[in-house]
């Protein structure tokens, strides 16, 4: 199993008339978050109630909401920050993960360097090629 602290971000929904007007800047400022690799992972809730994000850092969940324009304009009407243990297989399928941040690049960057070749269920072998990583048709650097 792999553990890592992550902080989660809750939100509770505001005044959801005004999420379309504000929805390409709130996109911008979360795209920019993932490309750093400190957010992992948001949505909202089925029930529109609020949304979650998750970050790998507290400092960067509060940054992130402190000037994000769904905050800012009343979209949403509150938020908070909470700590959270995650534990994941070692053998998650990786397709989902490799891209979107230097943790998951490194965790199986280990798991490589302990496991050549890993089978994977669904998009085949994971080899390691001099310092590219190849895991099914990903190439991770």
């Amino acid at each position: 199993m792999a553990e890592a602290l992550r902080y989660i971000l809750f939100y509770k929904s505001g005044d959801l008339s005004l999420a379309a007007e504000h929805f390409p800047p709130h996109k911008a400022r979360y795209t920019e978050f993932m490309q750093r690799g400190t957010l992992l992972s948001l949505g909202p809730f089925s029930d529109r109630s609020g949304s979650i994000a998750v970050f790998t850092t507290r400092e960067a969940a509060e940054e992130f909401a402190a000037g994000d324009p769904f905050v800012l304009h009343g979209v949403v009407s509150r938020w908070q920050v909470r700590e959270w243990h995650e534990v994941t297989p070692l053998f998650l399928h990786p397709c989902c993960y490799v891209q979107k941040s230097e943790h998951y690049r490194n965790m199986w960057r280990a798991i490589l360097a302990e496991y050549r070749p890993v089978e994977r269920q669904s998009c085949g072998p994971a080899v390691a090629v001099n310092e590219r990583m190849i895991v099914g048709e990903h190439e991770v650097r």
